[in-house]
């Protein structure tokens, strides 16, 4: 059992935050079982967080998530989902409060940089909403997206894209099963 927690805990991606910012706004990182996603603040819009993710489109947009359904997932690339869920909370403390279920990990960045990633990542999700499936099992929508997921190409290495547009560094693993936040140096 060593072997295997020090394999997984190695694969930790560490996220080192920006320094020398003029306007902060924290950002969450959510970590869950076998997800983890980026919540975005609100933006003059009534106080609604939103959290963007990636996954398999078959195991969470269709719900084929049987035991045996996690081989093709992650041993080759599948059809890759983005996926958005909406918080509605007027503060972080609420939005804890909201997603209790989850380890929200905070990030301070730039608020220009979160508020242009949130826009970009809207209307990237907006662009495919033909192919829109809700989910509420997990209080998701997906929309397809255009890469693959699978064990090189997982939700955490997305979202640790999403943190490099927002000024972090985030360490290079080969193969990243979460994220850690460090202190700024």
């Amino acid at each position: 059992m060593i072997p295997v927690t020090l394999f997984f805990s190695a694969c930790a991606a560490p996220v080192t935050p920006p320094t020398d910012l003029r306007d902060p706004v924290t950002v969450f990182v959510l970590r869950e079982a076998l997800h983890t996603g980026l919540v975005l603040p609100p933006i003059g819009d009534g106080g609604v967080w939103v959290e963007f993710g990636f996954g398999d489109w078959s195991w969470y947009a269709c719900g084929n998530d049987a035991w045996y359904r996690v081989f093709e997932t992650v041993l080759w690339p599948t059809q890759g989902a983005f996926a958005r869920r909406v918080f509605r909370a007027r503060d972080d403390r609420r939005l804890r409060e909201v997603a209790s279920w989850a380890e929200l990990l905070g990030v301070q960045v730039e608020r220009e940089r979160a508020v242009l990633l949130r826009a970009v990542l809207q209307q990237a999700f907006d662009a495919g909403s033909e192919g829109l499936v809700a989910q509420p099992r997990y209080r998701m929508e997906f929309v397809p997206d255009d890469g693959g997921y699978w064990w090189a190409a997982n939700c955490n290495d997305r979202v640790g894209e999403w943190l490099e547009l927002l000024g972090c560094e985030v360490g290079w693993r080969p193969i990243v099963t979460s994220l850690s936040i460090e202190p700024p140096p």
